[in-house]
C-alpha cells in the first residue's frame, strides 16, 4: 500500500486540484481502463475524477485541518471480482492550516475578490 501525505500552506480555492494518483495495469497499452474510487464519506467536500485520478477540493465549508482516507484504483472490467490482489489500495494524509482557507468570488468585469470566512 502506497501513502501519501500532502502539507497545504498556500490558499486553497475551491475546485482547485490537490493531488494526482497514477496506477498501472500489466496490459495497460491495449486493455487497461484504470478507475479511481474516494474511499471515504467525504463526497461533499473533496471528489476524485474517476478517469484521470485526480483529487479536487470542492467545498471549503467547515474544512478540518487533517483528513486521512483511501483511494482504490482498478481495472474497469474487474471491480466485481472477489479477489483483493486486483485493488490498488493508497493511504491519503492531507494537512490544511485553517487559517490560510479562502473563498473566492469572481465578479462582473472579471474582477476576483478573496476572503477568509
Amino acid at each position: 500500500m502506497d501513502i501519501y501525505e500532502k502539507n497545504f500552506t498556500e490558499p486553497i480555492e475551491v475546485q482547485q486540484s490537490l493531488i494526482r494518483f497514477h496506477a498501472g495495469d500489466a496490459d495497460e497499452i491495449q486493455y487497461a481502463h484504470i478507475l479511481y474510487e474516494l474511499s471515504s464519506t467525504f463526497n461533499d467536500t473533496f471528489s476524485l475524477h474517476p478517469y484521470t485520478g485526480e483529487l479536487y477540493l470542492i467545498s471549503n465549508n467547515n474544512l478540518q485541518t487533517t483528513y486521512e482516507f483511501d483511494i482504490y484504483a482498478y481495472d474497469r472490467h474487474r471491480k466485481y471480482i472477489i479477489n483483493n490482489n486486483i485493488k490498488t489500495k493508497a493511504r491519503i494524509k492531507l494537512n490544511f492550516q485553517e487559517n490560510k482557507i479562502y473563498h473566492q468570488i469572481k465578479r462582473i468585469f472579471n474582477e476576483i475578490i478573496k476572503f477568509k470566512e
